[in-house]
């Protein structure tokens, strides 16, 4: 059964033209031509509404020297069940203007699509995210 679930999903890696993942610690996800995306697990504690939630959230650099727009979309599972790689809504869909040097990145502050959702902290048998994905990347320069 573990050998048909690798061969499914090696087929839809193929299929979806996904050019890169997430490492073994989850950081580097895309570096191509002075773009790169990567990931970072942090926590975002809300002391005023009594909530901690663990986020991944995405930075985005451009080293060239060009001006970039860049639009990708999130594929998201969540106890092992992709919850977007059939949607078509652009709630998974980000897309970021960036210039020659510039980083941008998520933070708890703004939900800037930035940020995936790993789970609340501190709750037991909450669903959580077990795998994510950037698809349909596309880096147009400016």
């Amino acid at each position: 059964m573990q050998n048909l679930r690798f061969l499914v999903l090696a087929f839809l890696t193929l299929q979806s033209f996904w050019l890169f993942g997430q490492d073994s610690e989850g950081n580097l996800i895309y570096n191509s031509g002075g773009i790169r995306i990567s990931a970072s697990l942090a926590e975002c504690t809300d002391h005023h509404n009594g909530t901690a939630k663990a986020y991944r959230f995405l930075e985005m650099a451009n080293a060239s020297e060009d001006a970039i727009t860049i639009r990708f979309k999130k594929n998201l599972w969540y106890d092992g069940k992709c919850i977007s790689c059939s949607s078509t809504s652009e709630e998974y869909v980000v897309e970021a203007k960036l210039n020659p040097g510039e980083t941008i990145s998520g933070n708890c502050a703004e939900s800037n699509g930035l940020r995936v959702f790993v789970k609340m902290i501190d709750l037991k048998n909450v669903r959580q995210l077990t795998h994510f994905e950037l698809v349909d990347i596309q880096i147009e320069k400016q």
